[in-house]
């Protein structure tokens, strides 16, 4: 074989081996742009039912307000106007039956009053996320005689809806699992805006417990995780028994849902007891 056929054979030789490569690369990159294709899908279709999800229970929280919270309103209208009335010649039989009847409106009300609330946030719509998280933190704080510090960093008032609402739903499940589990004495919630990114810390210094042997449906903590990731974010869950329990949570805020920067500075949150 001479030098000129040793050297094409070589060419072609090589040629073919281009030819793989590049059809091994095309079919990689094939894979990749269905995977990319298949998560958008996923993620629009899981943002849809969460909106849905959102749609309904708001439906629900008009139907309890216009239905049932009326109606116990009313009520006790009629109740109180009956001990207007009958003021000065009642027994105490009539009195003590008037009165359990008035406290019984009383609760059912305020427990309308509080569904309402957690299908519907209210302050959501109308103040913005801020606002809204500080009146869960002060309802909190009176209903269950807790001690809690609100700290909030946010250069705007507003956010793309579905970002509130999961952000607000994080802070709601995170108190109640403090409320719940941690017998602490005091709990710590912060907001905080990075560049495009939501950061949310929550700490409590109680009992704390095992992340790997936790029951989730119990501390709710797979939700917290599935809200953050069907927003491109994520959540860290950091507890030891007897240690307390710190959450930090980051959600982008762009239009666009991409991941936010690994670099978190969620540290700066960090505080002693």
């Amino acid at each position: 074989m001479t030098r000129r056929e040793t050297t094409r054979e070589q060419l072609i030789c090589e040629l073919e081996t281009l030819r793989k490569r590049n059809a091994t690369l095309e079919a990689l990159h094939k894979e990749h742009t269905h995977a990319q294709e298949a998560w958008q899908s996923q993620r629009q279709m899981l943002s849809e039912l969460l909106d849905l999800q959102e749609r309904q229970r708001r439906s629900v929280a008009y139907d309890i307000h216009d239905g049932l919270a009326q109606q116990l309103t009313g009520a006790l209208c009629h109740f109180q106007a009956f001990g207007a009335v009958n003021n000065v010649d009642n027994s105490p039989a009539a009195t003590k039956v008037f009165e359990t009847g008035m406290k019984l409106l009383q609760d059912a009300l305020q427990e309308a009053r509080a569904l309402i609330n957690g299908l519907r946030p209210v302050l959501l719509d109308e103040l913005g996320l801020a606002a809204a998280v500080g009146h869960l933190v002060q309802e909190t704080e009176e209903r269950e005689g807790l001690r809690i510090e609100y700290h909030q960093q946010l250069q705007r008032n507003s956010f793309p809806p579905l970002v509130e609402r999961a952000a607000f739903r994080i802070v709601q499940e995170a108190l109640t699992n403090a409320c719940r589990h941690s017998r602490s004495e005091k709990v710590r919630v912060g907001l905080a805006q990075e560049g495009q990114c939501l950061h949310i810390f929550i700490q409590d210094w109680g009992t704390g417990f095992d992340p790997a042997k936790a029951d989730r449906s119990r501390h709710g903590l797979e939700g917290i995780r599935e809200r953050a990731k069907l927003l491109g974010g994520k959540a860290t869950i950091d507890s030891t028994v007897g240690g307390g329990t710190r959450i930090v949570v980051e959600i982008p805020i762009h239009d666009e849902v991409r991941p936010c920067d690994n670099q978190s500075k969620g540290s700066k949150h960090e505080d002693s007891k």
